[in-house]
């Protein structure tokens, strides 16, 4: 599956035949409740992906910030450390989980998704509570591992805005961070998985790739260098700071926030958040970006109704019996 993956041309001649094994499978019902069983166990894998990459993720900020906070370091050294470690971090998570739920380990980017209709209402519910569930334990591990957890720790741990910055400098930089974060996380990865997204949609591709593929880490493929874009971009990002501190991720709020009780301003950091994902996600969708890519003959064949694609393929096979009966009795008559 991998090899298909990396070579979309081959993918695409294959298509026609599992999308009528498809339709044989369900039509028939021979083997639809094995459809349906490796659709659901695809859907549990993609939610477990979820939780540890959002996991893994968290686990590598606030693990960090508290080691430094504890060390009493310099805090721009300090900021730069963590900078690194969740920038470099997410680069490996998403290497990890990406072929399983497509590594959002965002609520914002997850709900841009859901609007743009890539995932379906019961992953994007799913997702959100396992990353917030994912913040969450994340917390509870930063108890067991550090020896005095106290309030001024948990407050460091927690999203705090500039004590100058108004709610529109928080509501702005959340949004132009997020926005950003999003636009290249849609136009590197999840944009450019849509022409390879229908060669996994049959029982067989599900089986082999064991999941939900959102988008592909090959790099024979512009998404095989999004893990680095999207890592590189979020270094930059937090580089950039802001009024707001730049959290981007309602659920890295959250996670300290119901441990701490430090909920500074946090309805401009979700509106923020939220709705530069989903602009972000809507310019890709709709703005010039969404013209880069033409759609293979294959897929335009794909997207027929089942009966019009069927008898295409009967007339296919009429004429290829007319042709090499022409040329069987041409060569006939050459002898």
């Amino acid at each position: 599956m991998s090899r298909e993956l990396g070579n979309p041309a081959a993918a695409n001649e294959r298509l026609l035949d599992k999308r009528e094994d498809d339709d044989e499978y369900t039509a028939s019902g021979h083997n639809k409740k094995e459809l349906q069983a490796a659709r659901h166990k695809a859907f549990l894998r993609a939610i477990y992906s979820e939780f540890m990459g959002t996991f893994i993720f968290f686990t590598m900020i606030m693990g960090p910030i508290a080691k430094c906070y504890s060390a009493k370091l310099d805090p721009t050294l300090a900021s730069i450390i963590c900078t690194f470690a969740a920038s470099f971090t997410l680069i490996a998570t998403i290497m990890c989980f990406s072929s399983l739920s497509g590594a959002q380990l965002n609520p914002a980017i997850t709900l841009a998704l859901w609007i743009s209709k890539k995932i379906s209402n019961r992953k994007c519910a799913a997702f959100i509570v396992a990353q917030i569930s994912a913040a969450i334990t994340v917390m509870l591990c930063i108890y067991g591992s550090f020896p005095d957890v106290h309030h001024d720790l948990l407050k460091a741990l927690s999203v705090q805005s500039d004590p100058a910055a108004s709610l529109g400098n928080i509501f702005f930089t959340e949004f132009l961070t997020t926005f950003i974060l999003t636009y290249v996380a849609f136009a590197m990865a999840f944009e450019e998985a849509e022409s390879l997204k229908a060669s996994t949609m049959s029982l067989t591709a599900m089986e082999e790739t064991d999941g939900l593929l959102m988008y592909s880490s090959t790099p024979q493929s512009k998404a095989g260098f999004a893990p680095f874009a999207i890592g590189f971009v979020l270094m930059g990002l937090v580089f950039y700071g802001g009024g707001s501190g730049v959290c981007m991720n309602p659920a890295r709020l959250i996670g300290p926030a119901l441990f701490s009780g430090v909920w500074d301003k946090w309805y401009m950091y979700f509106l923020g958040e939220v709705i530069g994902a989903v602009a972000a996600a809507l310019l890709v969708d709709f703005g010039p970006q969404s013209g880069q890519r033409e759609h293979s003959m294959a897929e335009r064949v794909s997207m027929l109704p089942n009966d019009v694609r069927n008898s295409l393929k009967r007339m296919s096979a009429t004429m290829k019996s007319g042709v090499n009966t022409i040329r069987n009795a041409t060569i006939g008559e050459n002898n």
